[in-house]
């Protein structure tokens, strides 16, 4: 006979304990400091009767850990405690056995020759603050004496101002019983011996006590506040004179712009404390100062009538990621712009033309092109059509939207000519020549878009040896200007590719990205599409060694406008989390790249993922792509 075995599920983990919480703030996959997984870990501390006692144990443990994000983290989430849990927790602090384990991770003799180097230095400017903000606790000072004398400690450390552990004063025993009339009330009810009484006595303590604990939790607020934005700050006045990447610029200024609600509502909830009122003023001017100093010195932003160039700049995230720019918009429309439209929008055009520099160092040809294009007689012909007579003054536009010099005239290459439009053509000379004249001088004519060409791939292909932009017009008799074709419209739209169609080549695969327990690799097609030769066809694959699942996967190229890119749809935008014992999961998805000048390849990518809970985005460059004369024969 079998007997049966039950089976005893283990119990989920409670997510509200302190274990749980310390597990969140400390995670080594936090990207930033998590405050608010901070703030409610000490939220618990208080509320638990042993919270002290099982929370040092933790930190101990935590402080300890070889991985120095981590050790970090719990010693932000240490520091926090001591100025916001009071003195239950400072004694537990103060005793030897949390000190022996500080004592530890900086002594030779136990885990100091492992220890990384911050984690260490943040371990003795802790132990030194506490030397000076906790007096009362003679056994944080003797710690710290006798690492002097074991000459771990060479000098003492120097703090700065918001580093030093400035307790709040003690509030009196009965602080609860501050309002003289609410006392005075509950003294008359305790000595009354009606039980109406009573119940009010009782409900009017549980009022009183429910306002000290907003009353407190509001001073921890306002001092993790300031904290957070003083660190701020700091994080971004130092990135922006170090000249940080752009990236970094950006996400401190929205993070420091998140925060300017908070000190408002912080403020208005001041109630008469003119100490604390002034506290968020000063760090409300810090805060307005590096946001206006970013502004512009970044932007280029006109700040309270100065800025550092002399012309504002065009805000948004055009400046960020040119080339990724497009990803979420649609094509520029390809109609005739009117004279108003050109002449009314300088500052776009302006600051399309500010970025030419930085679009031909990518290898891209600007789109702006067009606007200096050279108009031919047709385009002429159209708008000299109109009536002449009394055409008003063209006003003054911005020299970017203009050609350099006047468009010399140019006579239809027509033939067949009679004499008896001869007169005709000397007066439409002197037609043209007179509006000429009318118009502003020295390269302030005003030249519209045409309607750019838009072939086939087929045709990109017959015509990739000829270099389209400028076709001579020969004619002994006629001189005709140079005219300037608008870049090539190419498109992928309706070519698709079966996966199972695909041959893989024998080329290794190019790691593309690998952080975050997250692999994407490009795999190159052995053959090109049939008469497509100047297309490659890319396998994209993904695959992820993370212990949680990852979702919301999408991966977004961008290319040099001289190609065209086109993702066909993935296989999933979800990948399981890492088992050993299974094959890994992988999304494929087909990368089509049509490069019909045969350039070199430079394709940057946006890859954005949610690990976890944690959302990210991540951005790079891929250039190890196989010569392009040798597409199709891989």
């Amino acid at each position: 006979m079998v007997k049966r075995i039950p089976v005893v599920m283990a119990a989920p983990p409670d997510t509200g304990s302190l274990e749980a919480r310390i597990n969140k703030a400390t995670n080594p996959l936090n990207r930033d400091t998590d405050w608010d997984s901070i703030q409610a870990f000490c939220d618990q501390l208080n509320n638990d009767l042993e919270g002290p006692q099982l929370a040092t144990r933790l930190l101990a443990h935590k402080i300890q850990s070889p991985q120095e994000w981590e050790a970090m983290q719990a010693l932000v989430v240490l520091e926090t405690c001591m100025k916001s849990c009071g003195e239950r927790f400072h004694s537990e602090v103060g005793k030897f056995r949390f000190l022996n384990e500080l004592i530890k991770v900086v002594s030779p003799k136990y885990l100091g020759t492992r220890a990384p180097e911050p984690v260490k230095k943040k371990v003795l400017e802790l132990i030194y603050s506490w030397t000076l903000g906790l007096p009362d606790e003679a056994k944080i000072a003797d710690a710290y004496q006798m690492l002097k004398k074991q000459g771990i400690v060479k000098q003492d450390p120097v703090l700065p101002a918001d580093k030093l552990l400035l307790l709040p004063p003690p509030r009196p025993k009965n602080a609860i019983f501050e309002d003289e009339e609410k006392s005075k009330t509950l003294t008359r009810l305790l000595n009354s011996t009606q039980p109406e009484d009573l119940k009010a006595a009782n409900k009017l303590i549980q009022e009183m006590v429910q306002e000290d604990q907003k009353r407190a939790e509001k001073l921890s607020k306002r001092v993790n506040a300031i904290q957070d934005v003083n660190e701020s700050v700091s994080l971004l006045t130092h990135a922006i004179t170090a000249s940080s990447i752009y990236d970094v610029y950006k996400d401190l200024y929205q993070r420091c712009e998140k925060m300017r609600p908070t000190l408002f509502r912080l403020a208005s909830d001041t109630e008469d404390n003119d100490e604390a009122l002034a506290e968020i003023l000063q760090a409300n001017d810090s805060l307005t100062q590096v946001i206006n100093l970013y502004r512009q010195q970044v932007k280029g932003e006109v700040v309270n009538g100065n800025n550092s160039a002399n012309t504002q700049r065009l805000t948004g995230s055009s400046v960020a990621l040119l080339d990724l720019s497009g990803l979420d918009t649609s094509p520029p429309s390809s109609e005739f712009p009117t004279p108003t439209d050109s002449l009314n929008a300088p500052s776009q055009e302006m600051g399309i033309s500010l970025l030419d520099d930085e679009l031909m160092s990518l290898g891209k040809s600007s789109k702006t092109s067009a606007t200096s294009m050279l108009c031919d007689s047709t385009t002429w012909d159209s708008f000299q059509s109109s009536d002449s007579v009394g055409i008003p003054d063209i006003p003054a536009a911005p020299s970017v939207l203009l050609s350099p010099d006047p468009l010399p005239y140019t006579q239809p290459l027509s033939t067949g000519a009679t004499s008896g439009s001869s007169a005709l053509d000397e007066l439409d000379l002197l037609g043209k020549k007179l509006l000429q004249q009318s118009l502003p001088p020295e390269g302030l004519q005003v030249k519209w878009d045409k309607p750019p060409f838009k072939p086939t791939l087929r045709d990109l292909q017959n015509k990739s040896g000829t270099n389209p932009s400028l076709i001579p017009a020969f004619s002994p008799e006629h001189p005709v200007a140079l005219l300037v074709i608008p870049p090539i419209e190419m498109t992928l739209t309706d070519v698709f590719v079966p996966l199972e169609s695909i041959k893989p080549s024998s080329l290794l695969p190019v790691t593309v990205f690998d952080r975050h327990s997250l692999r994407v690799l490009f795999h190159f097609a052995r053959d090109s599409l049939p008469s497509l030769a100047d297309v490659l066809v890319v396998i994209i694959s993904m695959l992820s060694s993370a212990p949680v699942p990852v979702s919301n996967i999408l991966f977004q190229p961008s290319v040099p406008d001289t190609m065209r890119v086109k993702l066909q749809p993935p296989s999933g935008t979800e990948l399981p989390a890492f088992n050993p014992i299974l094959p890994p999961a992988a999304i494929t998805q087909i990368l089509l790249l049509a490069n019909p000048h045969k350039e070199k390849v430079r394709l940057q990518y946006k890859l954005t993922f949610t690990l976890g809970e944690e959302d990210h985005d991540e951005r790079g460059v891929v250039a190890q792509f196989p010569p392009s004369d040798t597409w199709g024969n891989l």
